[in-house]
């Protein structure tokens, strides 16, 4: 066992030695692959539960009530970006909580 104790995991994704997921309405998290204590990595209690990611970055959706963005971090959880926004419907009855990145 990597981590216990999660309620909730979302976007499951290893990049390097880390592990990262999305808690719906809390935020990122992350452990070492190696096991460990899970770590807050970015909070947001708007956040869903798509995420994606490369080697630099993580990726995820965001919904308020004025609207939905997609947003970045670094995998350190620092550095927030809004990379688009607007009125956008996330998933679906057919659709997994997916976001794909593809470099």
């Amino acid at each position: 066992m990597v981590v216990g104790g999660q309620s909730s995991l979302d976007g499951l994704m290893v990049i390097g030695s880390n592990a990262y997921w999305v808690v719906f309405n809390v935020g990122i998290m992350s452990v070492p692959v190696t096991g460990g204590t899970a770590k807050m990595l970015y909070p947001n209690a708007n956040i869903n539960q798509y995420l994606g990611g490369d080697s630099t970055s993580l990726y995820f959706t965001v919904t308020t009530s004025t609207g939905s963005e997609i947003d970045s971090v670094a995998l350190d959880g620092t550095g927030e970006k809004m990379l688009a926004s607007g009125a956008f419907a996330f998933g679906g009855t057919n659709a997994g909580p997916q976001l794909f990145v593809v470099n």
